[in-house]
């Protein structure tokens, strides 16, 4: 659609500029060859290039004739059936086009939050080892309180943030299409997952907290520790001043200083 500017679509589905694509019936060749294809596109893309390939989603989508629409479809144009999306063989080709952006864009926010959750696992963990051990270290880099309190930050704005078609006013528009996108994500459980996201991120924000506020506090009372030491070591010399003064004996050059 002309007014669905941030999708690319391509023969076989649809290229999403938020880093995701969709293919309806095409082959495993086909899918490896886009996605080797727009490698070199990416902007900031994710490292680990199995957890990409693993991040897979799909949906099951037929086309029925009216006449197997159930009375509770009402007058849809659209009806889902044990998770398999139903749509009417009347549809015209760029309403069959639109209901199809439409399933593809909630399965591409569906992978997209998978690897979000991916990550959030990820960083659990790496909180709970902080909390034992004060660092996470793994062979990439070392991760203190600090670092993993900003990659919580960036993760908790991954999670909340949608991307939506709506920037281009395409659902505004086409309410229908809008119920069939919301349909899909509820069969792909996406608000609750979402819900489990934030819960994770929460737990991990505040232990994280609680041990950057701790780490500060270490580093206060060791700066207090060595300005008292500090403080110490010119008592003692005053007092080594004092009594070299009262003895009659001068320090020597070496012991004034």
């Amino acid at each position: 659609p002309h007014d669905a500017s941030r999708v690319l679509r391509t023969e076989a589905g649809f290229v999403f500029d938020f880093g995701a694509f969709v293919l309806w019936d095409a082959s495993t060749r086909h899918e490896a060859d886009l996605r080797r294809a727009l490698r070199h596109a990416e902007v900031c893309p994710i490292q680990d290039e199995s957890l990409v390939l693993q991040e897979v989603d799909a949906l099951q989508c037929c086309v029925r004739p009216d006449s197997q629409r159930p009375a509770s479809a009402g007058q849809r144009r659209w009806w889902i059936e044990r998770e398999v999306v139903m749509l009417s063989d009347s549809l015209h080709s760029d309403e069959l086009l639109e209901f199809r952006l439409a399933i593809s864009h909630a399965l591409a926010l569906s992978v997209q939050l998978g690897i979000v959750e991916k990550h959030v696992d990820e960083a659990k963990s790496h909180v709970h080892v902080l909390a034992e051990r004060g660092e996470v270290t793994n062979w990439r880099r070392s991760k203190r309180p600090h670092q993993l309190a900003l990659e919580v930050c960036r993760l908790r704005f991954d999670a909340s943030e949608q991307p939506d078609l709506n920037d281009d006013g395409f659902y505004w528009n086409r309410p229908r299409v809008e119920e069939l996108h919301l349909e899909v994500l509820r069969i792909q459980d996406y608000n609750a997952r979402v819900r489990a996201v934030m819960k994770k991120l929460d737990f991990c924000s505040e232990l994280v907290t609680r041990l950057v506020d701790e780490q500060s506090t270490l580093h206060n009372m060791r700066l207090e520790m060595i300005i008292i030491f500090l403080i110490g070591i010119e008592c003692a010399q005053g007092l080594y001043r004092v009594y070299h003064s009262r003895a009659g004996t001068a320090p020597g050059p070496s012991e004034a200083s």
